[in-house]
């Protein structure tokens, strides 16, 4: 059940991200989504040079855990960060959100979408590529993390995981898309939200046919 309804959410969310990205050329290149592609696209010549920039990604994969570990009222206890070691956030409090918030919170992302929007507008341009390239970032080692392996999956199941990182993802990058291109927000939300009565209605009729064929008297 609950992969369904991530499964139908994450459908919802990625064509509701699509309809964002699906904008004509003379768009693209005239307005932010200009900054945010060419970030975008820099950042992997550096992801390969850089070797992924793994210190960076351990410090905010495991500041995520505490953040996330505060927003549910716990406490952080310890915070370790190590290019040898890799790293670790000892915390007070965790749920299913605490332990996936890394694999869908970009948490440099959502830094420089702030800086974007209080930053005066001559920075912008500086803000945005940063802010692109910090989408790539979150993208590229969030496949690789997942790729290696990692207990946090398995804690929660790794078919529960892999849906609701899907779902989220899709969500909250097309939220941090919205905001920074000024569309619609609230309007994206209500786009991804669309496939779930879609998804219901079909499951329905197909819950209905599947008892008509086996027991054979439900008139279709």
């Amino acid at each position: 059940m609950f992969f369904a309804a991530f499964a139908t959410g994450a459908a919802g969310y990625a064509t509701a991200l699509w309809k964002l990205l699906d904008a004509p050329w003379a768009v693209w290149t005239s307005d932010v989504r200009l900054w945010l592609a060419v970030g975008f696209v820099l950042y992997f010549p550096i992801h390969i040079i850089f070797r992924r920039l793994i210190v960076l990604h351990v410090f905010g994969h495991e500041l995520t855990h505490a953040l996330w570990s505060m927003l549910f009222g716990g406490k952080v206890e310890e915070l370790y960060v190590s290019r040898r070691n890799g790293g670790f956030a000892a915390y007070t409090k965790g749920n299913f959100i605490v332990t996936l918030a890394p694999y869908f919170f970009p948490l440099y992302a959502v830094f420089f979408l702030i800086l974007h929007l209080i930053v005066a507008p001559a920075f912008r341009p500086y803000i945005d590529g940063l802010l692109g390239a910090s989408i790539a970032f979150h993208i590229m080692l969030t496949v690789y993390t997942i790729r290696l392996g990692q207990p946090d999956l398995a804690r929660a199941g790794a078919l529960f995981s892999m849906s609701f990182i899907l779902m989220m993802n899709f969500l909250g990058l097309g939220l941090i898309f919205s905001a920074a291109v000024g569309e619609d927000v609230p309007g994206f939300l209500r786009d991804g939200l669309s496939y779930y009565p879609v998804v219901w209605d079909a499951f329905k009729r197909g819950a209905v046919a599947l008892w008509s064929r086996t027991f054979g008297f439900l008139d279709m």
